[in-house]
């Protein structure tokens, strides 16, 4: 056993203590939403209200309040990544800039402004945070949203990491159509990446070749989703890697929603139940993420002396950033949104 994570699981350990309970999470669904922050101000997000609540009003402020908690635990738990872990951990976060990259250049073909852009930002806000290790900075993408227009954005990213694959894309987004192109571009580089980072080190990184294999199924499964009862050919969107192979994901695709929904190894009957009630598909992937996540963080905890004690926090701190967004928009619009249970279970 390589004892370089000996300190990481102690320190992740202590880290840890930041989350929010399980009871704690549940008590928020009964809070009122002019109480919601007063509430979270006393779950250690008291500095990142302080320092935002004279920028922003709300519901920009919890945005921004939430993002940026999640992202000073996502600093936190790279400072204490031993050398092994460093690349499979930080190709997984770099999700996070091609979310925030895809919203900066819908936002410059919808004409909307940085004030509407900046505050579903997903960055460390100028605190003085630890460099996340090629990962664009907050300064980055304040530069992108400050660009004219989408070309500009587009030459921007031409100098950084993601500018080869932002430059195949040639023409710069005039619809969104364009953008979901170049999105789907960089998210197939991102999958992988991301699979290709993965090595074995210790010898027990099964779980974690697990939870990879899991989500290039879960976006595979996605996409086949959202484009069923089209005539989109999906050969060339799908990424081989997953435990589901690519012939059954083509088979599948010829199938409709719901018999897609029944075919697939996973338990999507309330999902689907949702759909059929309001046609929304958002259900699937909250689903798909909820059995992915209960089946792996149980076994990063218990293999604590390994990557997966440090992937395990930051996937913890995610589904705390998710939970907290969506028991807030559920108040505020007043919207009966997919939440299940898992939220409230690791």
């Amino acid at each position: 056993m390589d004892q370089t994570y000996t300190g990481v699981y102690g320190r992740i350990k202590a880290l840890s203590l930041d989350l929010m309970s399980k009871e704690k999470l549940v008590a928020l669904e009964n809070v009122s939403e002019d109480d919601f922050l007063s509430f979270l101000s006393r779950e250690n997000y008291s500095t990142e209200i302080d320092r935002f609540s004279s920028m922003y009003g709300m519901p920009d402020l919890l945005e921004v309040v939430v993002n940026t908690h999640f992202m000073r635990n996502v600093n936190n738990a790279i400072t204490v990544l031993p050398p092994p872990a460093a690349e499979t951990i930080r190709t997984y976060i770099s999700k996070f800039d091609i979310r925030n990259i895809e919203l900066i250049l819908s936002s410059k073909v919808l004409g909307k402004d940085l004030e509407t852009t900046e505050a579903s930002i997903i960055s460390n806000r100028g605190f003085p945070l630890v460099s996340m290790g090629g990962l664009l900075s907050a300064e980055d993408y304040i530069n992108m949203a400050n660009q004219k227009d989408a070309q500009e954005v587009m030459n921007y990213l031409g100098r950084t990491r993601y500018g080869s694959t932002i430059m195949r894309t040639r023409a710069a987004p005039q619809t969104l159509a364009d953008v979901s192109g170049i999105r789907l571009a960089l998210d197939k580089e991102y999958y992988t990446n991301l699979r290709q980072s993965f090595r074995f080190y210790n010898g027990d990184e099964g779980p974690l070749l697990g939870f990879l294999q899991g989500l290039i199924d879960m976006r595979n499964i996605m996409i086949i989703i959202k484009t069923a009862g089209t005539k989109w050919k999906i050969d060339d969107m799908l990424i081989d890697g997953g435990s589901i192979s690519l012939q059954r994901l083509l088979e599948l695709s010829s199938k409709g929603v719901e018999e897609t929904a029944k075919s697939l190894p996973f338990q999507l009957q309330e999902a689907l139940k949702q759909y059929q009630q309001d046609g929304l598909i958002s259900g699937f992937e909250v689903e798909l993420k909820k059995q992915l996540y209960e089946k792996t963080v149980p076994l990063f905890r218990q293999n604590s002396l390994s990557v997966g004690s440090v992937l395990g926090f930051i996937m913890l701190s995610e589904i705390e950033r998710d939970t907290l967004r969506i028991l807030w928009f559920r108040k505020h619009l007043r919207f009966p949104a997919y939440v299940p249970s898992y939220y409230y279970g690791i």
